[in-house]
């Protein structure tokens, strides 16, 4: 089973974004590895705007890519949830919303 550890403010922030919180919602509801196109027809949002919020959970590991075609000379890529459970895990430096935690 694989965690993913928020331990930052920044992993924080990433994480919690409503939008990529549907992305996360989409791509854990389907059965198959998703890619920013089906995505994006999924919740209606432009390509462009799907695509950055993949990028910024591709950085905090939430999002493993599985796959990847050429269709019509496009790299498509097709992404899973890289994590089963989240542990949400304050770092003692940071500040989350002016709580500061030690």
């Amino acid at each position: 089973m694989k965690v993913l550890l928020v331990d930052s403010r920044k992993k924080h922030k990433i994480f919690t974004d409503p939008l990529r919180q549907d992305i996360l919602s989409v791509i854990k509801q389907a059965s198959i590895p998703q890619s920013v196109k089906m995505i994006s027809d999924t919740l209606n949002i432009a390509h462009a705007k799907i695509h950055y919020h993949v990028k910024k959970l591709l950085e905090i590991d939430a999002l493993k890519l599985v796959k990847t075609d050429e269709i019509n000379g496009i790299t498509v890529k097709y992404y899973e949830l890289a994590f089963d459970n989240v542990n949400f895990m304050p770092n003692k430096q940071a500040d989350y919303h002016g709580m500061t935690f030690s």
